[in-house]
């Protein structure tokens, strides 16, 4: 009986070493091998000749933590360009945004947040959303000044055009004063955080 029971366990065993056999069986397999030291012996040796694979779960994990990242960056990048597209005309004439453009600007906004807040944890796409943060800080602050002195002319007018057109949506219920307000204190709180996560990342390997 004992060697009838061995002989189902050493066939039991491949299928129990590469975990497909069933919670019955593993339990079988499992309560003989306690009392066996030739059947777990056994077992010693077909795991030194076929080991177990191990899967590299964080090379896998990282290649698809890349990938949406990429993903997501690659959808920031096309509304971004798709808003500058859709505004430079509304935004050229000077006259009040329509819901088209309200609902592009938000759309710009939505996914400047995505791409500021997926770049964390490297340091280059946090440098270029500290650089383009600090851009459009600084463009939509001249378009305030412009706006509340009248003073500047064409070169104020320029400065600003960088924050015009992304934001020009707004003037759907804003007027081009409280735009550059908006665009300003959003662009602050996206430089303050990109600034942050720089001062975090300086010392920390690229990813980490």
């Amino acid at each position: 009986m004992e060697h009838r029971e061995c002989e189902i366990v050493q066939d039991l065993l491949p299928l129990y070493l590469d975990k497909v056999c069933s919670p019955a069986s593993a339990a079988l397999v499992e309560a003989h091998l306690a009392d066996c030291g030739e059947c777990r012996a056994l077992r010693g040796a077909m795991e030194q000749r076929n080991p177990v694979p191990q899967k590299n779960w964080e090379g896998t994990d990282l290649f698809q933590t890349l990938r949406r990242r990429a993903l997501a960056l690659f959808a920031a990048l096309a509304v971004m360009g798709g808003c500058f597209c859709l505004n430079t005309g509304g935004a050229w004439e000077g006259g009040p945004a329509g819901a088209g453009h309200f609902a592009v600007t938000l759309a710009y906004l939505l996914f400047w947040g995505l791409f500021t807040v997926q770049a964390r944890r490297y340091r280059t796409l946090t440098a270029i959303a500290f650089w383009l943060s600090l851009l459009t800080f600084v463009s939509a602050a001249a378009g305030l000044w412009w706006r509340l002195t009248s003073s500047g002319g064409f070169l104020a007018a320029l400065l600003a055009a960088p924050s015009a057109v992304p934001f020009y949506g707004l003037r759907w219920r804003l007027d081009w004063t409280a735009m550059y307000a908006v665009a300003a204190a959003l662009s602050l709180g996206w430089l303050f955080y990109a600034g942050r996560q720089r001062r975090k990342l300086r010392n920390q390997p690229e990813g980490r």
